[in-house]
């Protein structure tokens, strides 16, 4: 279907959302950014450089008129320039995909059955929980449309949750 192209294309559901970064994923993400000014100046005309058809939406908010469903990825200078946080030194784009081969790696060469891809999502959620976060804010993190599909995302019995909620039955009637 992508005729050896990559595209962006809009996110399930049409969930566009500001997604909250801590400060110390700020400073790597900056880190990461100096980094690859250094590899684009090193690099000179030899920094793979890539481009959109349609500009991309920023900020957060559901645009008035939807982009076309496939934006295609291309190194076509008359496009509008992007530059994706995961590439290799040279500039080139690393496919979505490598982490999820990656995963399937730990998964299934390395005996983990219970590690997946999209585990990593469900411990995100099971953490924000654990530490106090309500619930229609982890749903609106992760761009579910229905609070259920939250709440199978972090119907999970931890020790901190546990410990917490012992606390609470403890001091209930004091």
């Amino acid at each position: 279907a992508g005729n050896g192209y990559w595209y962006f294309s809009e996110p399930k559901f049409r969930s566009y959302r500001v997604i909250d970064i801590d400060n110390e994923l700020t400073e790597l993400l900056g880190k990461e950014i100096e980094k690859q000014d250094r590899a684009r100046t090193y690099y000179g005309n030899f920094y793979k450089h890539y481009y959109v058809e349609v500009p991309l939406i920023y900020g957060g908010k559901r645009p008035e008129k939807f982009p076309p469903a496939m934006n295609r990825l291309s190194d076509n200078l008359g496009s509008v320039e992007i530059q994706p946080l995961l590439v290799r030194e040279n500039g080139e784009y690393i496919a979505p995909r490598t982490m999820q081969h990656t995963s399937s790696v730990i998964h299934h060469k390395m005996n983990f059955p219970e590690f997946d891809f999209h585990s990593l999502r469900h411990t995100h959620a099971t953490m924000l929980q654990e530490n106090g976060a309500d619930m229609v804010y982890i749903q609106r993190r992760l761009g579910h449309v229905n609070l259920s599909t939250t709440n199978i995302y972090t119907d999970h019995l931890t020790e901190t949750i546990q410990t917490r909620s012992f606390a609470i039955l403890n001091s209930m009637y004091d």
